[in-house]
């Protein structure tokens, strides 16, 4: 069981570990909590205003699209040679590209709050000095009707570990329960 609460990963420097766990809560039964606490995606509802969580890292990406703190919908890929190389800047504003490609079907034109842990992006309409790559994906963002928000790594954790831990090009379908249990 310890596999499932640390990661093992080349990629990852710190141990990930369930909030309860580092609150104190450590004589809880995992097995329990794992399945108290597993992710059932929802049906989105399309009156209410959609959350997408994303992030990056060195190896790969990841994003959450949810609802009032229930997940619809997670999405992750690895990175190519070619996109290890971008900035952290770049590769930050690449997930929200993709992640917002991957989901418009859920919001279309209707607004969506992009939950970010890189402060950089929210200012990126008002940047200068931006690579011709940014500036093309600044008039791809201007497609979507997004509200920045800017979250500290600690407050994105789900995404974090999808990036970080990425499981390639899969749709939702094909990632297993138990894969989601883990990444809960």
């Amino acid at each position: 069981m310890k596999s499932i609460l640390w990661d093992k990963g080349p990629v990852v420097s710190r141990p990930y570990i369930y909030d309860r766990v580092k609150q104190g809560i450590i004589d809880y039964p995992i097995e329990k909590m794992l399945q108290e606490e597993a992710p059932v995606l929802q049906l989105p509802n399309f009156t209410e205003q959609f959350n997408l969580f994303t992030d990056a890292s060195g190896v790969g990406i990841g994003a959450v699209l949810n609802q009032n703190h229930r997940p619809i919908a997670f999405a992750s890929r690895t990175l190519n040679k070619a996109e290890r190389n971008y900035t952290v800047t770049e590769r930050e504003c690449l997930v929200v590209i993709w992640a917002l490609n991957k989901f418009k079907t859920y919001f279309g034109s209707r607004p969506v709050n992009v939950i970010t842990d890189h402060a950089a992006l929210t200012k990126l309409t008002n940047g200068k000095n931006l690579s011709s790559r940014m500036i093309r994906w600044a008039l791809k963002l201007s497609e979507f009707n997004i509200e920045w928000e800017h979250r500290p790594d600690v407050q994105n954790v789900v995404a974090d570990v999808l990036s970080r831990n990425p499981v390639g090009n899969m749709d939702g379908s094909q990632i297993s329960c138990v894969a989601l249990r883990a990444l809960a």
